[in-house]
């Protein structure tokens, strides 16, 4: 019984450790009064450029999340900051080292035989992957105040829904951190 019961306690310590990583990266300018914000627009103020399906699903999440924070959408002119994003793409280098060795022995009508074989593998492989960043700009001084870069991927595959899903609840991990305390 005792074996068991430090089992639990152990996964239940796990469970809680990975609980507790940020799924975000956050930064921001430091003496910015935050307070100040009240009303906000999304993009840029010449948006000119065809939106894409992520764009739509991007902004209605953050309407939804910024109000449950109690911010009104504006105007670009009226507004005091200005919620900007895009789509980051990265390139993921994975080093794998290391080879396989196999050894065999076999007979077959009488006679016998042995084998060994060795396999490398590639030293690097490369990987695309997409994550959302969000920057929060001041309308006044046109200048960066707070950004945010999810650590989570933008799925590439799944249905409409399940991307829907996905994007919101990286925006409100990310908005989560704002402003910041």
């Amino acid at each position: 019984m005792m074996p068991r019961s430090i089992g639990v306690i152990f996964l239940y310590l796990l469970v809680l450790t990975g609980c507790s990583i940020k799924p975000v990266i956050i930064d921001y300018q430091p003496g910015t009064s935050f307070s100040e914000y009240q009303l906000y627009a999304l993009g840029p103020a010449q948006a000119t450029v065809k939106k894409s399906l992520n764009d739509v699903r991007i902004e209605k999440a953050l309407e939804w999340t910024m109000s449950q924070k109690h911010y009104q959408k504006a105007r670009h002119k009226k507004a005091d900051m200005w919620l900007n994003w895009k789509e980051k793409s990265e390139i993921e280098t994975r080093h794998r080292a290391g080879f396989r060795f196999g050894f065999g022995y076999g007979m077959v009508y009488g006679r016998s035989g042995l084998g060994v074989s060795m396999v490398s593998h590639p030293p690097v492989r490369q990987i695309a992957r997409e994550v959302l960043m969000l920057e929060i700009i001041d309308s006044k001084t046109s200048k960066v105040v707070w950004s945010a870069e999810s650590k989570n991927l933008l799925l590439k595959d799944g249905t409409p829904t399940a991307r829907e899903r996905q994007i919101r609840q990286i925006v409100r991990d990310m908005l989560h951190y704002f402003p910041p305390r």
